[in-house]
């Protein structure tokens, strides 16, 4: 496999995902620069991430102060989840009394739907900068497109409606890329550190952050679409947690391995296969550790231009609803402040 001496060791977009590379839980915070911190609100888990100098160093994310949580499944308080939405928000860039103007940009292609998150976003909520009687803090929104269909660069669009209006906060929102299947949809990440527009999936453009437009800056994500190398490895990964299950069956374990009495669907929190069984299942490649398998499909399929962009059948269903989730934590976030001006 190809050193990856100059590239930074995490690549995923969700910081919820460091631990699967850097084993973050299980070393010392000045080792690696990284603190987390879990906390709980309205019965979702919420993880509070802090990215120090060293640490966007080791890891190739910016310093700064990362949140999330996952979507519980099925989701049957979504009153929780638009106010832990809100709490966030409050948590990283402080009251909404401080922000009369807020300046809501929406990232993304709204003609691709597991793209179309931000655009959709800022077409559900309530625009009052226009509307001088209304109550502040005055909330505007714009949606840049994609450099793809403007030919400019989205950075420098954000940046230029910045500077005409002059918003005391940025909210910024888009759709991010996942490591694992069964995050998609399902995880909602909000971080002081701006934004890099198509990071995801492999353009490198200007960060949209304070530095870049001189006032604050939030951005809200979530992972819509994962690569051919994320469906690949999860896909290999059950394989293992499978055979690894099987082996260990009390009873006739080769009859139990291809009866079809043992379903993915009961695999809950096996672990998979040891390096030496799964040497023996996956050959060579089962003797890498799962970092270096990673590694080796990532170069395979890039090389090959087999790495697609792929999202879930039901990406319709589900944007519609996430777009609008967002856009009712957002309203609920402004809302705190309405009363107070």
């Amino acid at each position: 496999m190809k050193s990856s001496e100059n590239q930074p060791l995490f690549t995923s977009d969700l910081i919820l995902e460091l631990d699967e590379v850097l084993n973050v839980s299980n070393l010392d915070e000045t080792e690696t620069g990284i603190s987390v911190k879990e906390t709980i609100h309205a019965d979702i888990n919420v993880s509070e991430v802090m990215i120090s100098d060293i640490g966007e160093e080791r890891t190739g994310k910016k310093a700064g102060k990362y949140m999330s949580f996952h979507l519980p499944q099925p989701l049957n308080d979504r009153q929780g989840v638009i106010e832990t939405v809100a709490q966030a928000m409050n948590q990283l860039i402080g009251s909404p009394e401080r922000y009369p103007t807020i300046l809501v940009v929406g990232l993304g292609n709204q003609n691709v739907t597991p793209d179309a998150l931000g655009p959709l976003v800022v077409g559900h909520l309530d625009m009052t900068a226009h509307l001088p009687e209304k109550s502040r803090p005055f909330v505007s929104g714009f949606v840049p497109g994609v450099m793809g269909v403007t030919g400019m660069e989205t950075e420098k669009l954000v940046k230029g409606v910045v500077e005409q209006t002059n918003p005391s906060l940025v909210i910024l929102i888009d759709a991010l890329k996942a490591r694992h299947i069964e995050r998609l949809n399902r995880t909602i990440q909000l971080t002081d550190t701006g934004i890099q527009p198509g990071s995801g999936v492999g353009q490198r453009r200007t960060s949209i952050d304070r530095d870049y437009l001189g006032v604050p800056v939030i951005s809200i994500g979530i992972p819509t679409v994962v690569d051919a190398v994320t469906i690949t490895y999860d896909a290999m990964m059950l394989l293992s947690q499978y055979f690894n299950r099987a082996q260990s069956a009390v009873d006739a374990p080769r009859q139990r391995l291809f009866s079809g009495s043992l379903h993915v669907g009961d695999l809950g929190d096996t672990e998979a296969l040891p390096k030496e069984q799964a040497k023996k299942y996956f050959g060579l490649f089962g003797s890498l550790s799962h970092e270096d398998q990673r590694q080796l499909m990532t170069e395979v399929l890039t090389e090959e231009g087999r790495n697609l962009i792929v999202t879930q059948k039901s990406i319709d269903e589900d944007i519609d609803y996430l777009n609008r989730l967002l856009a009712e934590g957002i309203t609920e976030y402004v809302r705190q402040a309405s009363s107070q001006f």
